[in-house]
């Protein structure tokens, strides 16, 4: 862990990591789970993608099949 934070109230906490292997932290394969900007849509909520880049495939890590 590099730095750890908390908000006024204290019922946040922000974890600054180093990332080893694929660089990439969220299970979807991207960098980050925060991919997605929240767009006002004239009166509605929209979301925009930001980060598209996979560093990895999900389906290659993440499979139903067990190895003993």
């Amino acid at each position: 862990m590099k730095e750890m934070r908390t908000d006024c109230d204290q019922d946040v906490i922000w974890l600054k990591v180093s990332v080893a292997g694929h660089d990439a932290t969220c299970h979807t394969g991207r960098r980050s789970c925060f991919y997605r900007i929240v767009q006002d849509g004239n009166g509605s909520a929209m979301l925009e993608i930001t980060d598209d880049e996979r560093h990895f495939d999900p389906d290659s890590v993440y499979s139903d099949q067990q190895t003993t």
